[in-house]
């Protein structure tokens, strides 16, 4: 629907992410009423583990949305045989979103409106992780605000195949635990290094398994990540709701105690070194660890 630029405000010299709508899609009503909807929304959106809006508008291009500009990397990088990350680096990820969607959900990421948002696209792109190991949630162009009816078309189902949860592909409705399962589905692929549905080849079957076929336990792909840390994302993955977390702050509290306090120390220090550009060999994560901590403090 739309290209991000990297740019810089003239009048500040603030560098931002640049949201547009594709040239192509400019004509359309429904897309223009989309993108509206979504500089609605992060407009009245205020939180650490968010994206921070700067403004919108329109110019002699067309419509516009100014974000902050994150340094690093987002979490699709981790998908990846040689760069899954750590059980404490996916432990951090996770909490910092959780964070976010717990204020979302309960409506206390407002500065306007105190109503309950649904994110309705979380995905390792729209999840970006800064050069100092901090996860913020980011892309709010499906997501609900309760405050307000959404343009979506009556009968339409929108969102990333392989991360909308099953029961809104079989025509249910989007609910928090929705996001939670969207989550759920990224922790398992930054642990794996692989997506969930990427050993069916047939495009059939994995339509079937988007709506019937159990979830891969994490363990089957990733034997040494713990059983407590795989059993919290698994359960996130249940096909019934209701065999899932009730909400944001149960998950969080799960996961932390699901992480050793060894891998939970370094798990943010492993995080922001990913996001500086890849993996370490096991021999060299102390050295590389320190260094970045250094860094990061100075």
């Amino acid at each position: 629907m739309a290209t991000v630029f990297r740019a810089r405000w003239t009048r500040t010299g603030q560098r931002v992410a640049l949201k547009r709508v594709l040239p192509a899609l400019r004509s359309s009503a429904h897309i223009q009423q989309l993108f509206d909807d979504e500089c609605r929304v992060h407009s009245m959106l205020e939180h650490p583990k968010v994206v921070r809006y700067l403004a919108h508008g329109r110019d002699e291009e067309g419509a516009f949305l100014a974000l902050e500009w994150i340094d690093g990397t987002s979490a699709r990088t981790f998908v990846h045989p040689e760069q899954k990350l750590t059980s404490g680096a996916t432990a951090q990820l996770a909490l910092d979103v959780l964070d976010a969607l717990s204020a979302l959900h309960k409506g206390q990421a407002s500065t306007t409106i105190r109503a309950p948002v649904l994110h309705r696209d979380i995905s390792p792109a729209n999840v970006l992780v800064s050069k100092d190991g901090v996860a913020r949630l980011a892309d709010f162009g499906l997501a609900r605000s309760l405050a307000f009816a959404r343009s979506t078309p009556p009968g339409t189902t929108a969102g990333k195949l392989g991360y909308l949860p099953p029961e809104v592909l079989a025509g249910r409705t989007h609910t928090t635990r929705g996001d939670l399962y969207a989550l759920s589905v990224v922790l398992w692929e930054v642990l794996a290094g692989q997506r969930l549905f990427a050993h069916y080849e047939d495009p059939s079957a994995r339509a079937r398994a988007f709506v019937l076929e159990p979830r891969r336990p994490l363990r089957s792909v990733r034997s040494s990540t713990s059983e407590a840390l795989a059993a919290v994302i698994d359960r996130g993955l249940a096909l019934d709701p209701a065999h899932r977390f009730s909400n944001a702050a149960e998950m969080a509290a799960e996961i932390r105690a699901a992480v050793s306090r060894d891998e939970w120390s370094r798990g943010r220090d492993d995080l922001a070194i990913a996001a500086r550009g890849g993996f370490l060999r096991r021999s060299k994560r102390r050295e590389l660890t320190s260094r970045a901590t250094r860094t990061l403090s100075a």
